[in-house]
């Protein structure tokens, strides 16, 4: 086979380093038919290399896309483990199993968990109208008003932080002339429980109100204030009952045209019970203030409050009154008794949740 013109140098330079290698540089002998053997390897190559080169091409046209690599068994099953796992929809209920639907279709169920949440606060509160009647020594001895008022107790707190909450407010005339009123209470402590519903409530604070027309008058201010008081509280029903005290710093008593009687250096105590429920609440508080010394000529004077909401929402149905008695002025021999009463139609905005949180 001979060599291309412009390869010459490379292909004679194996020959001329093998002519080299030979002592005197002379040429060895021509092998017999090697040139012949040669010749016949040369064509035998090219006529392969166009049988594949022929064949090749028809098979690259021809060629189908590759497919992905087998996955092996045991792998396939794992990413089919993993797509279930990332993929799995939410269970429908006839997945559910029989105890969970069992205790969403049980109201005893749901009614007994309510019952064992902790109750952290329970009251009312709500604005509307009043109307409201007045019966004092005097004359006229009748008196007709109508107020607009807002109105709220509440019982709040855990056992390391227990509050009662009443505030009380209400603006209006009739004919007993110009009435309002402004009560506030606000009393803080703890809870020593005796039971896992009940317990012992310890607090202090402040209790004053201020109301009254022109045929009745009453004010009072007591700093501090305590409360001393048996709960039981469970679901969405708390009563509460005991005993409350404080020294009296100001307050005045007039029952219808006799003069006034100041109640300062004095103490109030009394007692007090309270009942709600979800739909009612029941409060009832006596409070004698008694002058100091008690050895004194002055006599006492009882004051008795109530209220009794029914609280079917959209609309809330109270009565409200009060029962004063006592002399005025104090050195006085005659004992007055006189009434406020009052009709309450209002709107509910909070009620009791044993979760904790206030809410219509």
């Amino acid at each position: 086979m001979s060599c291309p013109e412009e390869a010459h140098s490379s292909c004679h330079k194996p020959r001329e380093a093998r002519a080299e290698r030979r002592p005197g540089g002379a040429e060895p002998p021509p092998t017999p038919g090697r040139g012949h053997a040669t010749a016949k390897k040369g064509l035998t190559g090219a006529l392969m290399a166009v049988l594949w080169l022929g064949s090749s091409a028809p098979a690259a046209a021809q060629t189908p896309p590759p497919t992905p690599p087998r996955t092996a068994p045991a792998e396939a099953k794992a990413a089919r483990v993993t797509t279930q796992e990332i993929e799995c929809p939410a269970p429908t209920p006839s997945q559910e199993t029989g105890a969970e639907v069992a205790g969403k279709n049980d109201p005893q169920q749901a009614a007994t968990k309510a019952e064992d949440d902790p109750v952290l606060a329970l009251g009312h509160m709500l604005i509307g109208v009043q109307l409201a009647g007045t019966v004092a020594p005097g004359k006229p001895s009748l008196g007709l008003g109508a107020s607009a008022l807002s109105w709220t107790e509440i019982f709040e707190g855990t056992e390391e932080k227990n509050l009662h909450l009443e505030t009380f407010f209400s603006l209006g005339g009739g004919s007993a002339g110009f009435e309002g009123a402004l009560q506030g209470k606000r009393l803080w402590g703890a809870l020593f429980r005796s039971g896992a519903h009940n317990g012992l409530a310890a607090r202090i604070g402040f209790h004053g109100w201020i109301w009254g027309n022109n045929q009745l008058y009453s004010s009072l201010l007591s700093v501090p204030e305590g409360e001393l008081g048996w709960q039981f509280a469970r679901g969405r029903f708390l009563f509460e009952a005991g005993v409350h005290g404080g020294a009296v710093l100001v307050g005045r008593y007039r029952p219808g045209v006799e003069e006034s009687r100041k109640l300062g250096r004095s103490v109030d105590y009394g007692a007090y019970a309270s009942i709600i429920t979800e739909q009612t609440q029941v409060s009832l508080e006596m409070t004698r203030v008694d002058s100091l010394p008690w050895n004194s000529d002055e006599k006492p004077v009882d004051d008795l409050h109530g209220t009794l909401c029914l609280i079917p929402i959209p609309v809330a149905l109270c009565l409200r009154g009060d029962w004063l008695h006592g002399r005025s002025p104090a050195a006085s021999p005659r004992v007055h008794d006189s009434f406020y009463a009052g009709l309450v139609i209002g709107l509910p905005l909070l009620g009791p949740l044993p979760s904790g949180k206030l809410a219509r």
